[in-house]
């Protein structure tokens, strides 16, 4: 040691942290390109290992997510996506997602609340006509047709074609 510099330990875990977070999110490029290319079995065990090093990574959470609702594992699916959206509250990708598994199950309440949330962080017009579509599906569903049909104009006008009656 005579001769070297001492890094102090603040610069020393700053330092380290910060190499781990750079591994961390290519572990989640890897894992995105993994469930691209519908190897969803390995997408989640990279996602994972990303996971083990930066358990706060939202990224991680939705991606791996997405996998396990890709090999039908909808529990686990949605504990992903949930965590992933209390991280990233204003990110729109978990809410989508947790509203169209919601809906697919019929869990129509579901639905309603997570369509809503998505309506509220989405920012341009095809987040919210999605956000409207999704949320006129589980108010149909509820039997709340009056609330739906509103929600399906709206999500015409903002471009969701499938929500626009046929000509």
């Amino acid at each position: 040691l005579r001769g070297r510099p001492v890094v102090p330990p603040d610069r020393f875990v700053a330092s380290l942290t910060d190499r781990l977070r750079k591994e961390a999110a290519q572990l989640v490029m890897l894992g995105y390109e993994l469930h691209r290319d519908r190897d969803h079995v390995r997408a989640e065990d990279v996602l994972g290992a990303a996971l083990r090093i930066e358990a706060r990574n939202a990224e991680a959470w939705f991606w791996r997510g997405a996998s396990r609702r890709a090999q039908g594992r909808i529990g686990a699916a949605v504990a992903d996506l949930r965590v992933s959206g209390a991280l990233n509250p204003s990110h729109q990708n978990p809410w989508s997602e947790l509203a169209s598994m919601a809906l697919s199950r019929r869990c129509y309440e579901e639905t309603v609340v997570y369509a809503s949330r998505l309506l509220e962080v989405a920012e341009a017009p095809n987040g919210k006509g999605r956000a409207r579509a999704l949320r006129a599906e589980g108010l149909a569903g509820l039997g709340r047709e009056d609330q739906a049909e509103r929600d399906r104009t709206a999500a015409c006008g903002l471009g969701h074609m499938a929500s626009c009656p046929p000509p």
